[in-house]
This record gives C-alpha cells, sequence and structure tokens, in this order.
C-alpha cells in the first residue's frame, strides 16, 4: 500500500478511517489527534530511493570498466527521480490533512507515527461545523 519499509525508517503507518453516519458536517484538523506523527512529506523524503547513489554506482561502472554504463545510470536515475516524485504524491494525497468531514461521508488517512511514539489506542477530536462543539473519538488499534 505503502510501497517501503515505513518500519526500518522509523515510522509505524497507522490507517485512520472516520465515518460520519449523521446530518452534520465535523472539522478534522491535525491538532485534534493525540497521538504524535510526522509530516507526510518528512516521512516521504526518508524512504525515497537514493538517486544520487544510484547514479554514482553505475558512473564509477561506466568510468571503470565501460562507457555502456553510462545508459542505465541515465535511465536508472530519472527512474528513480520519477519513483521518488510519485512516493511523495502518493504520501501527501494519503496523509492526514485538515479537512471538513460531510454528512454521510468519511475520511481515509494515514498517521505516520514515530515507533517510539507508536501507542494502541489515542483520541481524535471533530470540531462541529455549525456549533463549534467539539466531539472526542477514542481510537483502538487491534
Amino acid at each position: 500500500m505503502l510501497g517501503r519499509d515505513l518500519l526500518a525508517k522509523g515510522y509505524q503507518p497507522v490507517h485512520l478511517f472516520i465515518e460520519n453516519h449523521t446530518d452534520k458536517t465535523y472539522l478534522f484538523t491535525k491538532n485534534g489527534i493525540s497521538i504524535p506523527f510526522a509530516d507526510s512529506e518528512e516521512v516521504a523524503k526518508k524512504v525515497h530511493t537514493s538517486t544520487l547513489a544510484r547514479a554514482t554506482g553505475y558512473g564509477a561502472a561506466a568510468i571503470l570498466l565501460s562507457p555502456i554504463f553510462a545508459v542505465p545510470a541515465i535511465v536508472d536515475g530519472i527512474g528513480s527521480a520519477r519513483a521518488n516524485d510519485l512516493l511523495d504524491n502518493d504520501y501527501a494525497a494519503k496523509g492526514v490533512k485538515d479537512q471538513s468531514i460531510y454528512p454521510y461521508s468519511h475520511a481515509n488517512m494515514i498517521l505516520f507515527v514515530p515507533k517510539e511514539e507508536y501507542q494502541t489506542s489515542f483520541s481524535v477530536t471533530l470540531i462541529n461545523e455549525k456549533t463549534s462543539l467539539p466531539m472526542s473519538l477514542f481510537a483502538s488499534i487491534q
């Protein structure tokens, strides 16, 4: 689903799905989550493939062995950069963001929780758009 070993990079992904079965609109904000989490941009950067390292490896082979290794260096470097761009977009789309949860709809996102901060339960506070009253939901990870 996320294409990388996030645990090896120090993050526990947590799928957060909030379903609104009411006729009210609720505001969801990042500040309403009680568990610490990292920004999706920060996490994506930490799990990028290393374009420079790959190009350097092929470049060294091209210099030492044969210029034929220059072609794979260029192709692999471009592919790696494109994969990183796609990963950035994917993590941004799936990560936590402030949003409205409209009547009879849902919010679906990923929290990137630092492993050392991971907890099996936490709360999420939503704000009623009309009344500005908070509503706390408690989540338990199975």
